[in-house]
């Protein structure tokens, strides 16, 4: 078998270069750092040779098509959660003009919130 080896490879206008953390399609949970693209000149055939990374070891070489590795997702940090619709300042106006009380600084109480919330349905 003669075979052409690259250290690196374009998958979806994505490069990849040696020792790259990525994921593979199908393999759910497991990281895998990439080593190499090789094309078997006598078939066509071409795949993709990677180390299984587990507890952050390296292990298992394995290889898989070349169409099958992916980017490692990054983590999305949470949104910010607001307790309700509607700014701070506006509700502390609403509430002196109703005579509500409330404090100049600090957290709006959900009743007083909701009070503002129904006023401006």
């Amino acid at each position: 078998m003669r075979k052409i080896s690259y250290d690196s490879v374009t998958v979806g206008g994505k490069e990849f270069a040696k020792d790259d953390i990525v994921r593979i399609d199908g393999e759910h949970g497991i990281r895998f750092m990439f080593l190499e693209h090789v094309i078997n000149e006598d078939n066509g055939k071409e795949w993709v040779t990677v180390n299984e990374i587990r507890k952050g070891q390296v292990g298992m070489f394995r290889s898989f098509h070349k169409d099958r590795v992916r980017p490692l997702r990054s983590k999305k940090k949470a949104p910010k959660v607001r307790s309700t619709k509607g700014d701070a300042t506006a509700i502390r106006e609403w509430c002196k003009s109703q005579g509500i009380a409330v404090n100049e600084r600090g957290r709006i109480s959900k009743d007083i919130r909701a009070q503002y919330d129904s006023r401006s349905k």
